[in-house]
């Protein structure tokens, strides 16, 4: 039973308990320095994003680190009741870590809620000053750092405290204001110098793909105009055959061996017809019934005698029109409908003469000359079904006139079709549909080139078209820097608003206070991610020498001398950019509005490089929190 009491040191008479706790301890420690390391760095992202999901995983390791510190100081409880023991535990944590969870981002949204208008619009200025010194664009007299020492922990930590003491400074808010559009100046040239090497090499990928398009073009376009240069001769031909047709049409009809025969036909049926109306006529309406029956036994023998066929008189009259008209009738305006009947006069002679003509299948046999049949819709008739057979279409209304107009209606109807089959293999061979025709300067300007060019670059679509000639410097500051310029003009314009479009309900009022955010918060998070860690750290530290057998009083004050060495060590002894004349100037003037809290400012900023080390090779171990290529600088 002796040996059984030396395992149970503590009052717990669980070891395991105490094992837990150091193991939590332990795996917090790891976690809560990879997040402080991934807290400094962030100042070098700007994916908002990635900032948000920090704050949120911050918040709960300072809930964590809490609790954990309130677990180590319950382990003197003497009390053996292990059910007071376990609710004791739980009580605190169910205090501790929301209180501190949800107290972080009540505190910051308050103090974001009742920021001012004025603050806002100054918080944003403040981003922008970070993001000049991140880039090296913007230095401190005294504070110059070269572009390798941006990436070291003590310029990463500089640059997310001094945003924090400036927002507090008026005077050297007002110096960022005036100096805004230069430092936007310079942060797109850096910006453009950063992407040139990977966006120029987009460039010159894109400039061979067009290249090689060009080339595949030229040796098709130089086909197509080959072929159009046959397109004269091939019209030619086709005239050729067109016009050998019609002259044999002609003589035939000059023989007499249609012209002359239809000729005589049509006098004879005109005459038969004439007596026909005359006597129809004559039978009048009333009791003409039998005379009606005479005339028209009369008209059927003779026509039947030159047709050889049935036709009802009904064919030869011509249909009258339907008319409509708004009359005056009563008093009131009504339609009324004249025509829709037959007109049977004899007066219809070249009505009866088509009609007379289309029984035989011609449509006339009447030309004067050999000009006017070859106008003639018999003639069309015949030509438009003979183009046909060749693809070409011709519309109804055409008439051959003379060789000139048919050669060039032939021509471009053999020119639309040879353009629409490029069109289609270009499709086919090149992906894109281009005309053809263009010269070196219209090709390399035509969309459908230019807009897969301009979206790889990212540049809008109507500007002006991209040369494909360009060095690396005339790439860069005819194209990047531009480009890059237009994307920072609508962040001047919110930097160039008036302060009143900050406040509450105004158009940039929630910019605003995501601005305040992004101001308060990394230096704050730091500040509570280095005090809970090292205080567990120190805790987990004299767990040892508690068990050592050394006077516990000894403990103690090891244990708040070392706290205390932390907490005002980094402020009297503090580090080289802290004791720089630019940074005390500029905590001297927040000390109006933060008090004794400036010298937090210090405290950050001295002591955060010496943890960085540590938490970066956690954070970097584990793959914690990895920001991943974010826009930078």
């Amino acid at each position: 039973m002796p040996s059984a009491k030396k395992l149970s040191p503590f009052f717990w008479n669980i070891p395991s308990w105490a094992v837990i706790l150091i193991g939590l301890q332990c795996l917090y420690l790891v976690l809560e320095f990879s997040f402080n390391a991934r807290l400094v760095d962030s100042v070098l992202v700007a994916d908002t994003g990635y900032f948000d999901h920090l704050s949120h995983v911050g918040r709960l390791l300072s809930g964590a680190g809490c609790t954990l510190l309130i677990f180590s100081l319950l382990k003197n409880w003497k009390d053996g009741n292990k059910t007071i023991f376990i609710s004791a535990h739980v009580a605190a944590a169910s205090i501790a870590f929301p209180l501190v969870y949800y107290g972080q981002e009540e505190i910051i949204n308050s103090l974001v809620n009742k920021s001012s208008a004025k603050q806002r619009m100054h918080a944003q200025h403040i981003a922008l000053l970070k993001r000049g010194l991140a880039n090296n664009v913007v230095v401190f007299k005294d504070i110059e750092f070269v572009p390798e020492d941006i990436d070291r922990p003590e310029a990463k930590t500089f640059i997310n405290t001094i945003g924090f003491s400036v927002f507090f400074a008026p005077g050297y808010i007002d110096a960022v204001v005036k100096n805004s559009d230069p430092i936007i100046e310079q942060l797109a040239k850096h910006r453009a110098n950063k992407e040139l090497p990977d966006a120029y090499q987009k460039y010159v990928g894109a400039r061979e793909e067009v290249a090689e398009i060009s080339e595949k073009y030229n040796q098709a376009n130089l086909n197509y105009l080959k072929q159009v240069s046959k397109m004269e001769k091939k019209a030619q031909e086709i005239w050729r055959d067109v016009y050998l047709g019609i002259q044999d049409q002609w003589e035939e009809r000059q023989k007499g061996k249609i012209s002359s025969s239809l000729r005589d036909g049509f006098d004879l049926l005109y005459d038969r017809l004439e007596v026909y109306f005359i006597a129809r006529e004559k039978c009048g309406d009333f009791g003409g019934e039998r005379c009606l029956r005479r005339v028209n036994k009369e008209y059927s023998e003779k026509i039947e005698s030159s047709f050889g066929e049935i036709v009802p008189p009904e064919y030869w009259c011509k249909p009258v029109e339907i008319k409509k008209t708004v009359v005056m009738q009563a008093g009131r305006f009504v339609e009324k409908i004249s025509g829709g009947n037959l007109d049977c006069s004899i007066a219809n002679r070249s009505f009866i003469r088509d009609q007379y003509l289309r029984m035989h299948g011609v449509t006339s046999f009447d030309y004067a000359s050999f000009r006017g049949f070859m106008a003639s819709a018999e003639v069309a008739a015949g030509l438009r079904k003979k183009l046909g057979e060749q693809g070409i279409d011709v519309p109804d209304s055409y008439r051959l006139k003379n060789h000139e107009s048919f050669i060039n209606g032939v021509k471009a109807e053999l020119v639309a079709q040879l353009k629409e089959r490029f069109i289609d293999q270009a499709e086919s061979q090149f992906n894109v549909s281009l005309p053809p025709g263009l010269d070196a300067a219209a090709f390399l300007e035509h969309p459908v080139v230019q807009f897969p060019l301009k979206d790889a670059l990212g540049i809008e679509r109507q500007a002006e078209p991209v040369p494909l000639n360009l060095s690396e410097k005339s790439f860069r500051d005819l194209i990047l820097v531009p480009r890059i310029k237009s994307a920072l003009a609508v962040e001047r314009g919110r930097l160039m608003a008036k302060t009143a479009y900050y406040a509450d309900g105004e158009p940039y009022a929630e910019e605003g206070k995501n601005f305040v955010r992004s101001v308060l918060i990394p230096p704050v998070a730091m500040g509570l991610s280095l005090l809970f860690g090292l205080l567990n750290f120190i805790s987990l530290l004299f767990v040892p020498l508690a068990r050592s057998g050394m006077n516990q009083r000894l403990v103690v004050v090891c244990r708040y001398s070392i706290v205390a060495i932390i907490i005002f060590g980094p402020v009297v002894f503090s580090s080289k950019i802290a004791n720089t004349a630019p940074f005390q100037r500029i905590v001297e003037e927040s000390q109006d509005s933060l008090g004794w809290g400036s010298h937090f400012v210090v405290w950050v900023t001295s002591l955060q490089p010496v943890v960085y080390p540590v938490g970066n090779f956690f954070a970097d171990a584990m793959g914690f929190l990895d920001s991943g290529e974010g826009e930078s600088r």
